[in-house]
């Protein structure tokens, strides 16, 4: 793709040339993802992810003549329910992400919250400095 980090998706064949329009449409929660490095997204409170091969230009316009990915967050319901997740890895690598939902008035109003924290210390040492 000529640009380091860049990620295209490739869905029955037809992928993206550099700098153009993607022909796979990336939708999350009813949003377009017009650029495609919207893709490296760290995806961790998703309800489902749907793969749609083949034109969907009817339903995700013009950008979707290879297929569409909608990718859709989980939403707040009436029942109470959570998580939490630690990963460590190499280069002092942290992450931790934590989600909780529920009802604040049953059947009426509710709520939903997570969050994302991640750190890094590469894995290279910079002995210059």
């Amino acid at each position: 793709s000529f640009t380091y980090g860049n990620s295209f998706v490739v869905l029955r064949g037809v992928t993206q040339i550099n700098n153009a329009d993607s022909p796979v449409a990336v939708v999350v929660d009813g949003v377009p993802q017009n650029n495609q490095k919207q893709l490296k997204m760290s995806l961790f409170d998703i309800e489902r992810i749907e793969v749609l091969k083949g034109p969907q230009g009817a339903l995700y316009g013009r950008n979707a003549i290879g297929g569409a990915i909608n990718i859709e967050t989980k939403a707040p319901s009436n029942q109470r329910d959570g998580f939490a997740s630690f990963e460590a890895g190499n280069g002092h690598l942290r992450e931790l992400s934590a989600g909780l939902g529920g009802a604040l008035v049953e059947n009426k109003l509710f709520y939903r919250i997570a969050a994302q924290g991640k750190q890094f210390g590469g894995l290279i040492g910079n002995t210059f400095n």
